[in-house]
């Protein structure tokens, strides 16, 4: 195959270590993962990353993303052919927040530290026991989920990696050993059984992969022995199945498959343009051998705010009323289902720093508080310099506070320099009359 497949994973190991492995076969587009489906349509949860104590980039980022629920604003963004999913990480129990919002329980969330007793009495937050949960509750929310997704990913383009806990594990000896917790192996199986039995039919009954053969687990895995870290059986089988489905899906003759050129979708340029105060216009250069139709989507800082369907027109004008940092997705689609998609420029519509007054009171002999009333219809965030005779001797970084509290420690003449940055990162300085001390 001359043409890889570029897959998003929202699932675990069990579909990630298939492109680890296989890496000739497929391009990871992007992986989401520690977020199961009740989690991923709940509504976000804010989270200090300051708190998050963990030094792995990787499991910092998957908390981050479970408590902001990207997932979808992540799959309008990236650009690829197939969304892989599985449901191994549906194992972890639940924290349900006082407003009802949930995240996931993943071993990353418990060594976080965010759910130590200070941050419980701050939160208020329950458990909600994977094994005693409602599968009404579950299958509600994978409802919910599969509609979003089908917003974004045609369901011919969705497949779905059945992934189950081994029951034996092949030991460093070369026996196959039984695991000692078989009940709530047998328990996890027959729930995740209902969940992909429940998901594959609303996906339209045909996106299930499931292996003739019950996985089983290795000892010698890179992960360390677990239910759901197979023998290398699993993953070359399962890769085969993948590559199968995914050519005869896009296969226009069997010689051809991914090489045939009529598929492609090219997108030669993308422009914006601002045509009035509160307009702007969005327009796509695009090219293919057969009839195209353009999409758009439109994102307020991270959540999607309005969606406009396919249509011909490769032209889309945004009028707004509403101060913020916005961003246009688009997505061209040719008749054959081939999606090229993509993003214009974050821009910030009515965030003009505008300021009104500075400010100087004398608290005392060398005390004295400096003050900026600075307008935006964005938050703020204010940062100061000591000068003395217009050298720096003191930097305070930015914060929300507009006051500047100091006291010279020596004679001289000094400047105070400001910094007002607003929440897009456009900034203005200046500086007040110089202080004699």
């Amino acid at each position: 195959m001359s043409f890889k497949p570029r897959v998003f994973i929202y699932g675990s190991c069990v579909t990630r270590d298939i492109l680890r492995l296989h890496g000739d076969s497929f391009q990871l587009a992007d992986y989401f993962a520690r977020s199961s489906i009740p989690s991923v349509v709940s509504k976000p949860v804010k989270v200090n990353e300051e708190e998050i104590n963990l030094d792995s980039q990787f499991q910092r980022r998957m908390i981050i993303y479970d408590y902001r629920k990207t997932l979808f604003n992540r799959l309008a963004q990236r650009d690829f052919d197939f969304l892989l999913i599985d449901f191994i990480d549906e194992r972890f129990d639940l924290i349900q927040f006082w407003d009802k919002s949930l995240v996931t329980k993943s071993s990353e969330l418990i060594f976080s530290g965010l759910l130590s007793p200070n941050l419980f009495r701050k939160w208020r937050y329950k458990e909600i026991s994977r094994l005693n949960m409602h599968f009404d509750k579950w299958a509600k929310a994978c409802e919910i989920f599969v509609e979003r997704v089908k917003e974004i990913v045609p369901e011919e383009n969705v497949l779905i990696v059945g992934g189950f806990w081994a029951r034996n594990y092949l030991a460093k000896s070369g026996n196959m050993v039984a695991f000692e917790e078989r009940e709530e192996i047998d328990s996890h199986n027959a729930l995740l059984m209902k969940y992909y039995q429940y998901i594959n039919k609303a996906f339209g009954g045909d996106q299930l992969l499931v292996s003739d053969e019950h996985p089983f687990a290795d000892e010698m895995h890179v992960w360390g022995l677990s239910p759901f870290h197979y023998t290398l059986t699993w993953y070359d089988e399962m890769k085969d199945m993948l590559l199968k489905r995914m050519n005869n899906y896009l296969a226009i003759a069997p010689e051809e498959k991914w090489n045939a050129d009529v598929r492609m979708v090219y997108v030669n340029s993308a422009e914006m343009e601002q045509l009035a105060v509160d307009t702007y216009q969005f327009s796509i250069s695009a090219e293919s051998k057969i009839s195209l139709e353009y999409a758009w989507y439109v994102m307020k800082g991270n959540e999607i705010i309005s969606k406009v369907p396919y249509a011909e027109a490769s032209v889309f004008e945004l009028q707004l009323e509403d101060p913020g940092i916005y961003q246009v997705l688009y997505f061209v689609r040719n008749e054959f289902g081939e999606v090229e998609k993509g993003s214009f420029e974050r821009f910030a519509h009515q965030a003009e720093i505008n300021v009104q007054e500075l400010r100087v009171e004398r608290m005392g002999e060398r005390n004295y508080h400096f003050s900026v009333d600075a307008e935006c219809n964005l938050p703020l965030l204010y940062a100061w310099y000591v000068m003395k005779d217009n050298v720096p001797i003191e930097k305070n970084w930015y914060s929300k506070s507009p006051i500047f509290k100091y006291e010279f420690p020596e004679t001289g003449s000094f400047q105070i320099e400001y910094f007002i940055r607003n929440e897009f990162g456009d900034t203005i300085s200046g500086r007040f009359e110089t202080i004699n001390i």
